[in-house]
């Protein structure tokens, strides 16, 4: 009589999973599939996540920091509030 194994870790993660794995929000991870920088699996109209996936994105961020969108983004000068910068209508 052939005995079940067990089931491990899923392959797939849902985008909740997928973005708590990586510590980011839901909101970001759809940001990164949007831009092609974590590919996204579609099932029907469903969304999954191959742990793959996501562990070839966490390596390709530790050998290009410098991707990063974020660290592109010009600093802000001390003193100045968000408001200061937008134009007076």
């Amino acid at each position: 009589m052939p005995t079940e194994q067990p089931i491990g870790d899923p392959i797939l993660l849902r985008p909740h999973e997928a973005a708590q794995k990586l510590a980011i929000s839901e909101r970001k991870l759809w940001s990164l599939t949007r831009n092609d920088e974590i590919r996204a699996i579609r099932i029907g109209r469903s969304v999954r996540y191959d742990v793959r996936d996501l562990r070839a994105w966490i390596e390709y961020k530790k050998e290009h920091p410098s991707t990063d969108r974020t660290a592109t983004r010009p600093e802000r000068q001390p003193g100045k509030t968000s408001s200061d910068e937008l134009p007076n209508h």
